[in-house]
């Protein structure tokens, strides 16, 4: 039995039976600032609508129409609330739905569309029809969007408050979005953030989303925001104490944290000079490190030498990824010592038997 390969089985299997094309590099000094952080953060959304003041299909609006006078909406005929003021007369009229096509039905105006253009714009034309029909006294007019359902966002996911947010005339952000529905108790870190706008989608952890990174981007009528809560995992593999999968639970972790969290290397069985971490990287890294690869990500084999008091330094620098996966190789004489073991204690019946007779 074994635990898996040794660092001589290794090294073989990189040279000669090596299909997946991995290489083994080992870490000095200089590896270390080439592999800290080689992430990159998606590109910032590219807008893909007007501003948040537009109405949509669905939305409510409420119509009020000032008259001086005796006017056109304050004679009574038209079904409405209207109030006197001095010489001012004010009807509102009943709460109107953008239909489907897009347009409201306005008494003495007719059909106007509406959606698509701001409640400024729509008021002005309203207010201008009217004067032109010469049967209202000098109208003013005012629109006010009472339900607003196109220019909404919907959060969902990990968040205390999933639902949809309407968009305001103050530019919302992404951060700003994750706030109002109650951002989860977990790491930054581990808590990524997917922002969903027509066919694009851009997904990076909370914590790299600054309140100045391009990433936190403004937010359009229709975007879908989904929070998920993924821990970041390594795993111990071979001669270790504690094989397992452990989370990170803290932002950055080292391989020297790495190794501790395991509980180290078992003694009994540990190849100190074979310490790896196979790592899917980034094949322009991978090309620094000479790593010829084809495809976006290449993979890498990292050696540590913990007989080399200066690795115990780097391997306080050297910065674990998500699901790196960290293995310790047996030492020579373990497989020697396995099969001695074997052999004693098939010969210890027999010479107990021996002895009793």
């Amino acid at each position: 039995p074994a635990d898996g390969p040794t660092s001589e089985e290794l090294v073989h299997s990189a040279a000669k039976d090596n299909t997946l094309g991995f290489k083994i590099v080992q870490v000095t000094p200089a590896i270390v600032p080439v592999v800290a952080d080689t992430e990159i953060p998606p590109a910032p959304m590219r807008p893909i609508s007007g501003v948040a003041d537009k109405i949509g299909v669905d939305d409510v609006l409420q119509i009020t129409v000032f008259e001086t006078g005796l006017g056109l909406f304050s004679s009574g005929i038209q079904t409405g609330t209207t109030n006197t003021a001095g010489n001012a007369m004010s009807t509102t009229l009943p709460p109107v739905t953008v239909g489907a096509d897009g347009t409201i039905a306005i008494p003495y105006v007719g059909r106007v569309h509406a959606a698509g253009v701001s409640a400024e714009d729509l008021r002005e034309y309203i207010e201008n029809s009217l004067a032109k029909s010469k049967f209202a006294s000098q109208p003013q007019v005012a629109v006010t969007v009472v339900t607003n359902l196109s220019n909404t966002i919907l959060v969902s996911g990990d968040v205390k408050n999933p639902g949809r947010f309407p968009l305001t005339q103050t530019p919302e952000r992404l951060l700003d979005a994750v706030t109002l529905a109650g951002s989860n108790v977990h790491l930054p870190y581990d808590t990524t953030v997917t922002l969903a706008r027509g066919d694009a989608q851009q997904r990076m952890a909370l914590g790299r989303i600054t309140p100045l990174s391009p990433q936190n981007a403004l937010l359009e009528s229709g975007d879908r925001i989904y929070v998920a809560y993924e821990p970041r995992t390594y795993t111990a593999f071979g001669a270790s104490l504690k094989p397992s999968e452990i989370t990170f639970d803290t932002e950055r972790v080292t391989l020297a944290q790495a190794l501790a969290r395991s509980n180290g290397l078992n003694d009994d069985k540990a190849d100190p000079r074979g310490v790896y971490i196979f790592r899917f990287e980034r094949s322009d890294v991978a090309r620094q490190l000479g790593v010829e690869t084809n495809g976006p990500l290449a993979p890498v084999v990292y050696r540590f030498d913990l007989t080399n008091p200066t690795t115990y330094f780097v391997a306080q620098q050297f910065q674990m990824r998500d699901h790196d996966l960290v293995y310790l190789a047996d030492a020579k004489g373990t497989q020697l010592r396995k099969f001695l073991a074997l052999v004693s204690a098939a010969f210890v019946p027999l010479s107990t038997a021996g002895s009793v007779a």
